[in-house]
């Protein structure tokens, strides 16, 4: 009993620091910039206010929206949170070893069971979980904008971080154990690392500071890679791709006096970023080359990739490797959909398993559900579905939200797009991320209540655009505001 009451004291005592922390993380903010201040204002009072009424709400089974929370502290839109909370509980007591095989998200169970040691097994823990990681957000952001006295990096900090504290599916979904708000910090976290990284190589980089930077943005790609395919295995595959197109181009820039030193920096953003991955999943290459798909509709049959002659004991006509790669990759997306299919749900806008779904047409519906009000879509005849327990008038609003925050920071880009300079690369790599999670998400998932979520994989990397136009001074020699405060001492 002791020592129950010593655990929980201290389980206290890490939480008093850590409110601490908050708010001294809010007060170093408002010494950069008073409008970041206020924007990072909201977003902590918002996810504390709604997170805690919810969490109440339903751990008193009170009669407020009694048909959708479960009166144990949790919510029945968020499914997966019962699940993973009691996933990690488990590994709070009886150690990581315990989480079972099978496991969906295991990275995310075990942060969750990691930060649960610190402030102790309650379902409310995952709700101060998202409240430190968005602080944390804030922090980074406006480190790596610098916006005290320069108008210009407050309103590219503002515009980046805008949408992080006001976005209704992180508001409502960052008050549940969900691994939604880990993932779009670990998505920033990967964006703010490439951001450093490949303007390293640069005329900034000879002075000796830049290497401590450079170490802790490839530490912290490392350790983003790394959970990301702990969560989801995709993600990381997307994230190494685009980064491989991006740092071509970066090499591709460079001058000739810093090509060594771009080719040293683009190699390690790519081992780094592959390191993650393999260690925490299998190799790539064995979902890549997968034999056969895993659903046995007779509609449903990956490409061949010419006749096979194992019956008649000749070797097999095996195509290119390159053909063999694409009909594999097409494969395994139709598979990814056709179990969003099969899986049925109420908010699922394709009703019978059928054939090969049209790639084009499947894509440019998901797309609309993506970026459209579901009202209007609905309304158009494009997709149908009987569920949305009522609340598609909120998806309607975030989705609103989430385009004229996209606009915001793609109108930000192009406005000061000569303020761009050597951050071309990274720039590239947003968008490429950006545009190619989209695509894939809006053919894959067929469910619009996954797909509402899931939209975020794709909106989080637009909304660290901004952050592309804080740097060109910096790049091309001493920062402006050193410059000015030095002569005026």
């Amino acid at each position: 009993m002791t020592s129950e009451l010593v655990v929980q004291a201290g389980h206290l005592l890490v939480s008093v620091v850590l409110a601490i922390l908050i708010l001294t993380a809010y007060r170093w903010v408002r010494l950069q910039s008073g409008v970041v201040a206020a924007v990072m204002a909201v977003g902590i009072v918002a996810r504390a206010a709604i997170g805690v009424a919810l969490f109440w709400i339903s751990y008193l089974d009170l009669a407020i929206l009694r048909d959708l929370h479960s009166g144990d502290g949790f919510w029945e839109l968020a499914v997966d949170a019962r699940s993973y909370y009691h996933a990690a509980v488990l590994a709070y007591f009886d150690g990581i070893s315990a989480i079972p095989s099978g496991t969906p998200s295991p990275a995310f169970v075990q942060t969750l069971a990691g930060w649960m040691r610190l402030v102790g097994p309650s379902p409310a823990s995952g709700l101060f979980l998202n409240l430190s990681l968005y602080t944390l957000l804030c922090v980074l952001v406006v480190r790596t904008c610098r916006p005290a006295a320069n108008r210009q990096a407050q309103l590219a900090c503002a515009t980046c971080l805008v949408p992080f504290s006001i976005a209704p599916a992180l508001l409502v979904h960052g008050t549940q154990p969900l691994k939604d708000e880990v993932f779009v910090f670990l998505i920033a976290i990967t964006c703010l690392s490439v951001l450093t990284l490949l303007r390293t190589p640069n005329a900034a980089a000879s002075r000796a500071g830049r290497l401590p930077v450079a170490v802790d943005a490839l530490v912290g790609l490392g350790i983003a890679a790394y959970v990301i395919a702990g969560i989801r295995s995709y993600y990381a595959a997307i994230v190494l791709m685009c980064l491989a197109l991006a740092t071509i181009v970066y090499v591709w820039r460079a001058r000739a006096t810093n090509l060594p030193r771009a080719v040293a920096v683009a190699a390690a953003c790519l081992i780094v970023a592959a390191a993650g991955p393999v260690w925490a999943t299998k190799p790539l290459r064995s979902q890549v080359f997968a034999s056969s798909p895993s659903y046995s509709s007779p509609t449903h049959v990956m490409p061949s990739a010419g006749p096979s002659k194992q019956s008649a004991g000749m070797k097999p006509n095996l195509s290119p490797t390159g053909l063999l790669l694409w009909d594999s990759a097409r494969a395994q997306l139709h598979s990814a959909r056709y179990r969003f299919v099969k899986s049925g749900g109420a908010s699922n806008v394709v009703r019978e398993p059928g054939g090969q779904a049209p790639i084009v047409r499947s894509t440019l519906v998901g797309l609309a559900l993506i970026l459209m009000p579901v009202s209007i879509v609905k309304a158009l005849g494009w997709a149908d579905f009987p569920g949305g327990r009522g609340l598609l008038l909120v998806t309607d609003i975030d989705t609103v939200l989430l385009d004229l925050s996209i606009i915001a920071c793609l109108a930000l880009l192009f406005v000061r797009r000569e303020s761009i300079g050597p951050n071309a690369a990274y720039v590239l790599f947003v968008l490429a991320l950006a545009l190619v999670t989209g695509v894939l998400l809006s053919f894959v998932v067929t469910n619009f209540g996954t797909l509402f979520r899931l939209r975020l994989l794709m909106a989080a990397p637009l909304w660290m655009l901004p952050l592309a136009t804080c740097y060109r001074a910096e790049a091309e020699g001493p920062n402006i505001t050193q410059v000015v405060r030095t002569n005026t001492s």
